[in-house]
């Protein structure tokens, strides 16, 4: 994914060392019927090639940032997913402002939540 980015960046930067008023003849005048008449001002050339150098250090950007990210692990039994025994600590607030107890869930309060703390929550297996 990092190369795409790569190449994107030098699209970019080449777009925008092109001459600006030829690549609007080129991509945009066919819009017209009188292309002298809707020629963009000389500001909004180099706006045009202010963005495409920008857009051109944002995938630089990108690209160094995804070549940093660690490969995605292959799917495994022993894959950091979420096991059949493992339990979750869930605050369900819904049941709170319906003013439920624990008793309505088969719970206690103050029951053992993910990581052995004590807490409000409410303990589920999966």
């Amino acid at each position: 994914m990092a190369f795409v980015c790569v190449l994107l960046a030098v699209l970019m930067f080449v777009l925008g060392c092109v001459d600006q008023h030829a690549l609007w003849r080129f991509l945009d005048s066919w819009r017209y019927s009188d292309p002298d008449a809707n020629e963009p001002s000389g500001a909004a050339f180099v706006v045009q090639r202010l963005g495409l150098f920008g857009a051109a250090g944002c995938f630089v950007y990108g690209a160094v940032v995804l070549s940093d990210m660690p490969e995605r692990p292959e799917d495994s039994s022993e894959s950091s997913h979420v096991s059949s025994s493992s339990s979750l600590s869930v605050f369900d607030e819904d049941a709170v402002r319906e003013g439920l107890s624990w008793a309505d869930f088969g719970g206690q309060p103050g029951s053992v939540g993910a990581g052995g703390q004590v807490s409000g929550s409410r303990t589920f297996s999966v």
